[in-house]
């Protein structure tokens, strides 16, 4: 049930309406220099379907909405069972209820969120803020997500021998062809996002906010897609690696590797990162392609709740394959 409850601070807690989404939006342009637009957020979150989204707000007689929590609804397997996960997919704080810590409406709004989403999904995960986040763990809304690492590259160009087993081009996500990649995927990976093609179109869509440049890996001998990258450049230099699923074969992997360099080299990228599950057998093979752990790029850190008992965290840390493309980081 989605009660809502009062506070001695004179604000309520309550899960959120449709109609709420007005007074959502206008509390992000107030907490925030940028916005997605109307039309974005009805697209982003699918807000006429209500098993698309959850969101929880603090509501003050005064002051109106002064927190805010999102999550966007995916289909995933854990131990081969598909079940639902929540994103949590944007929040907000307003500026002058930021105080409080454990107490603040941000974490009681938070609490509420969590205590209420037993009967819907297995579990929620993402990245958030460090502060914020640790201030999670320390309530235990939140637990640490362990099971992952950062890495990073050069981008040399000379350096990496671009084979042809694999041809490097393109693509929109738009033909079911993915999901048959999926299918494929699925039978070694049970613990995932359902990364089928209407995820992975809406997921790396420009509606999201940002430019993507997405490949295909292809092999002239096959009709399913060997794999896919995606990629985007968050300054003149660097980029970040989104998601991707490499071929098995070593040598296929090595010329995708390489294809790739070449084109970030023409555009300039001389670094790239990413972040991967251990469970992600991605994480290996770029391990032996010379990516190697580093510092998270931002002040953030992930985290997971977990609904029900089916799971533990130890599962989750050790089979959970994570990507960026579980978070709205980038």
């Amino acid at each position: 049930m989605n009660v809502a409850a009062s506070t001695p601070a004179g604000y309520v807690v309550r899960a959120m309406t449709r109609a709420d989404w007005p007074l959502v939006q206008a509390g992000f342009a107030h907490s925030f220099l940028g916005c997605h637009t109307p039309e974005t957020w009805t697209w982003k979150f699918r807000i006429d379907n209500p098993q698309a989204w959850r969101g929880w707000v603090a509501c003050h007689p005064m002051d109106g909405i002064i927190a805010f929590l999102g999550a966007c609804a995916q289909r995933a397997l854990l131990n081969g069972t598909e079940v639902t996960v929540l994103h949590g997919s944007d929040s907000f704080s307003h500026p002058q209820w930021r105080h409080g810590g454990k107490h603040s409406p941000y974490v009681q709004m938070e609490t509420a969120f969590h205590a209420h989403q037993q009967d819907f999904g297995a579990m929620c995960i993402g990245f958030g803020l460090d502060r914020r986040m640790k201030l999670g763990f320390m309530t235990e809304n939140l637990q640490p997500f362990e099971g992952g690492h950062w890495l990073q590259s050069p981008v040399e160009s000379g350096s990496v021998h671009s084979g042809g087993s694999v041809q490097l081009t393109l693509t929109h996500f738009e033909h079911p062809e993915w999901t048959a990649l999926w299918a494929r995927r699925s039978q070694s990976i049970h613990w995932s996002l359902i990364r089928d093609q209407s995820f992975l179109a809406w997921r790396f869509d420009p509606r999201q906010g940002h430019a993507y440049h997405r490949f295909a890996l292809r092999s002239a001998t096959e009709s399913v897609p060997l794999g896919y990258m995606v990629i985007r450049c968050i300054s003149t230099t660097q980029a970040v690696l989104m998601d991707c699923i490499l071929p098995k074969q070593p040598q296929q992997a090595r010329d995708a590797w390489g294809q790739l360099v070449h084109w970030l080299g023409r555009q300039g990228i001389t670094h790239i990162m990413t972040y991967l599950a251990n469970a992600c057998p991605e994480q290996q093979v770029l391990r032996r392609l010379g990516w190697a752990s580093c510092p998270s790029p931002l002040p953030v850190l992930p985290g997971f709740a977990l609904y029900g008992s089916l799971f533990s965290a130890k599962d989750i840390n050790q089979y959970y394959a994570m990507t960026l493309a579980d978070t709205d980081l980038y």
